[in-house]
This record gives structure tokens, C-alpha cells and sequence, in this order.
């Protein structure tokens, strides 16, 4: 993830954990560092994402979208 220098809350992603772990205290030694791991086959398996991302979105043209809009003031 890139983030060009913006402080982020969520910076650097490695599927390394020695990478993460560098990442984690490179800028400070002295500080304690925070290091999280996500196992995205696990959240796969709760939250179906590959169902969600096979669902067919209806498209809409933008008539339909103005149409359903109240623009009488």
C-alpha cells in the first residue's frame, strides 16, 4: 500500500513477518512497535467475501438515477 510519506494508520503491508517486523521498529528502538496479523482465508471463511464479490450489480443509467430523485423545490 502506497502512502507517500502521509502518516497512516495502517502503512505497511508484507505477507513477511521479518519484513513487518522490520517495518514495525525502524524508526524508533526505543519505543514499543505494534505488529498485527491478518489470516485473510479466515476472514474468507467468515464474512463470504467471495460470495459478496460474485453478486451481480444491476446497472442503473443516469436517468433512472435523476428520476428517483425529488428535484422540485
Amino acid at each position: 500500500m502506497q502512502h507517500y510519506g502521509l502518516p497512516t494508520r495502517l502503512l505497511d503491508w508484507s505477507s513477511n513477518l521479518l519484513v513487518g517486523l522490520y517495518f514495525c521498529r525502524i524508526k524508533s528502538l526505543d519505543k514499543d512497535g505494534a505488529l498485527f496479523i491478518f489470516d485473510p482465508t479466515l476472514m474468507e471463511s467468515m464474512y463470504k467475501f467471495n460470495e459478496l464479490l460474485e453478486m451481480q450489480v444491476q446497472e442503473k443509467s443516469r436517468s433512472d438515477f435523476f428520476s428517483s430523485i425529488n428535484l422540485s423545490a
